[in-house]
């Protein structure tokens, strides 16, 4: 079961999202072999290791991206929802190119969804922030 090893290819192209995804699957396949060729102690470590990483990983993301609210950093919080703005614009542009339910409409749909929800969310924490101020 297992025993035979295989060469698996996958293609992506470069300048896409998908070169994006192909080098997160470069990573992932890199720790199944790891998994499938180690021994049991060396598994469960590195799993442990794998997933404190990812929770470090998106902890520190979260912590950073809050920075600027603790310390009322105004300009940075305007450069993030002008960059978000810019981003909107960009990929409803982009949507617009693409056939409504196609693959690639779908997948632009869902970025553009992707940033929305993090502009909204940036939007609510300036709201909150400026609502401490008048507060306090």
């Amino acid at each position: 079961m297992g025993k035979t090893d295989c060469l698996q290819q996958i293609l992506f192209c470069k300048g896409t999202i998908e070169e994006s995804i192909g080098n997160i699957i470069k990573s992932k396949i890199s720790n199944i072999r790891v998994f499938n060729d180690g021994n049991k102690q060396l598994k469960k470590d590195n799993m442990e290791v794998i997933l404190n990483q990812e929770m470090n990983k998106k902890q520190k993301k979260q912590e950073s991206d809050n920075f600027i609210y603790k310390v009322n950093d105004f300009d940075a919080i305007q450069n993030r929802i002008d960059y978000f703005e810019r981003q909107i614009k960009r990929t409803e542009k982009e949507l617009s190119e693409y056939k409504n339910g196609s693959d690639k409409y779908l997948e632009c749909e869902y970025r553009l969804n992707k940033v929305k929800k993090e502009q909204n969310y940036n939007l609510d924490m300036l709201n909150k922030t400026i609502q401490n101020m008048i507060e306090a």
